[in-house]
């Protein structure tokens, strides 16, 4: 896994946040238990490949009390379609996310 991000402050009142990940999943190909003989007890194939998310995300400095977030991402799902089961529901998702802060002072 690796991942590249950063913060840069563009304008006195506004900031970006950026963000690009990697995940190697395709090293998760099975699951499978075996017994103390060698026996298997269970065995899944998973088959997962590797995924990455992208995240883009700006603040906005209103004042020295109210600062201002928004954001936007994708999360490449390592499950494929033809994988996915109840105990793994997983597929690709879009994140959007906004939020405030305020100072006391």
């Amino acid at each position: 896994m690796w991942e590249l991000s950063g913060y840069n402050r563009v304008a006195p009142k506004w900031a970006v946040h950026y963000s690009l990940a990697y995940t190697s999943w395709s090293q998760f190909q099975e699951l499978k238990a075996t017994g103390s003989d060698g026996q298997t007890l269970f065995y899944k194939d998973e088959s997962f490949k590797d995924a990455y998310r992208i995240a883009l995300g700006t603040t906005y400095y209103y004042d020295d009390n109210w600062t201002f977030r928004s954001g936007i991402a994708f999360d490449d799902s390592p499950v494929p379609a033809s994988n996915r089961s109840i105990s793994i529901p997983d597929q690709d998702r879009l994140w959007l996310s906004a939020g405030t802060t305020y100072a006391l002072q």
